[in-house]
């Protein structure tokens, strides 16, 4: 009929699709819509609120980390749980959480010596696996930590704050390990608001002198 009213635009649709940033390619992004992911046994989706911009980043955004594209980058991520996949327990829905978006298998020989970025299955959300730089993540429960309580902009430095905090100590492979992996040096944790929350800890432990990162 020429007097009928447009369709709507379909409500199934609507709540099947989230918009995302996804790089086609190093240098090219663009907010796209992308299916809603949905969890499966053992995960939950969060809606994310803020994600933090860090220099990894921008090396993603050059094409100089190792990586495959197209990509939603974003490591760095606070949002509230949205859907609990099948056996999840501990979680409800709209708590506020923080992603650890560091993956690996917990049972190599780096894994179980305490060296899990070592780990020869290493993923993270954000870099390998879709990130924080969309509407929606899913992630498992086991890489969710309850941030309730915290105001959002402090509880987004979580990830930068846990990374920079154990390199304070070094790296290097236990006695008889004959890997050829140069050791880490100390240094100071990102000039900043990161710098400033663990400035004490370096300080206690004689690395005050560190250069800012």
């Amino acid at each position: 009929m020429d007097n009928a009213e447009p369709e709507p635009i379909s409500w199934r649709y609507a709540v099947s699709m989230m918009r995302a940033i996804v790089y086609d390619r190093p240098f090219e992004f663009a907010v796209k819509q992308q299916p809603l992911p949905q969890p499966t046994p053992g995960e939950i989706r969060v809606k994310v609120t803020q994600a933090g911009v860090c220099g990894t980043d921008l090396h993603l955004h050059e094409g100089g980390f190792i990586t495959s594209y197209p990509l939603t980058p974003g490591h760095e991520t606070v949002g509230v749980v949205d859907a609990l996949g099948d056996g999840v327990d501990g979680f409800h829905p709209g708590e506020q959480v923080v992603i650890n978006p560091n993956m690996t298998c917990g049972r190599c020989r780096d894994c179980l010596s305490g060296r899990p970025l070592h780990c020869p299955r290493f993923g993270g959300f954000g870099t390998l696996k879709p990130g924080g730089f969309a509407e929606y993540l899913v992630v498992p429960a086991a890489q969710a930590f309850s941030a309730e309580g915290l105001d959002p902009d402090a509880a987004v430095l979580a990830e930068p704050g846990r990374v920079r905090g154990p390199r304070d100590r070094g790296s290097r492979p236990p006695a008889g390990d004959q890997r050829d992996r140069p050791r880490q040096r100390p240094h100071r944790p990102a000039a900043g608001a990161v710098a400033c929350a663990f400035r004490p800890r370096q300080r206690h432990r004689g690395l005050d002198r560190a250069p800012a990162t």
